[in-house]
């Protein structure tokens, strides 16, 4: 009789964890679908893009999947998704051709690291130049709002202006971005990005923070 009693608490006990790990997967498993959203060719943009990412937070709701999607109840403070917008520069001197702005002045690219923690080990922060102050763009929500880049065909950073919900303590050491959820970047987007690959893993991404202009660069892994 004991060992049944045993067995019956034992199947409760695995069936409770199952349901916790269970729950804790469907959170890390959603996918989010990032799609290239640009001007049709009439409106085709002359010089080099800009491109500012916007995070979204609240519920994610779509009609079927990765359509008609829109973040309902947004005053929760969990990640909805990112938008992104091509914005156009005007040519930094007006020449023939002319000379075009172009983000990795601001930030180092080209790097031969394909993992975000050796560019945390090897770069420092104050190379991190602030695009938005080069350009003397206003951010609206610099919470939610940053300028991407690639910084080779595996490494994306996102250079934010403030601290936000998906950072850790300023305090700790390292700092770094909670992704829970699987970015999908649209294969043309990912292209007109510069990146090889298409897909940003759940995991925790470290953040070089540069105090002399105040700029949080994350830097993410693209498979």
């Amino acid at each position: 009789m004991k060992n049944i009693i045993k067995y019956v608490l034992l199947i409760l006990v695995l069936c409770a964890c199952q349901k916790e790990t269970d729950s804790i997967q469907s959170e890390i498993q959603n996918t989010i679908w990032v799609e290239n959203i640009k001007l049709g060719e009439s409106n085709k943009r002359t010089y080099g893009p800009l491109i500012k990412l916007k995070t979204e937070y609240g519920s994610l709701e779509c009609e079927r999947r990765f359509t008609n999607c829109r973040c309902e109840d947004t005053h929760l403070a969990t990640f909805c998704r990112w938008k992104v917008d091509f914005l156009e520069v005007p040519p930094l001197e007006f020449e023939e051709p002319p000379v075009v702005y172009d983000p990795c002045q601001e930030v180092p690219c080209g790097w031969n690291h394909t993992d975000p923690w050796d560019v945390y080990e090897n770069i420092d922060p104050l190379e991190f130049g602030s695009i938005k102050d080069h350009l003397q763009l206003e951010i609206e929500q610099p919470t939610a709002e940053a300028f991407i880049v690639a910084l080779n065909e595996e490494l994306l950073v996102a250079q934010f202006y403030e601290e936000n919900q998906m950072m850790g303590e300023p305090s700790s050491e390292p700092n770094v971005y909670y992704l829970n959820n699987e970015i999908i970047f649209e294969e043309s987007l990912a292209e007109e990005i510069g990146l090889n690959g298409t897909i940003i893993e759940p995991g925790e991404y470290p953040i070089l923070y540069n105090e002399e202009n105040q700029t949080y660069n994350v830097i993410f892994k693209v498979h």
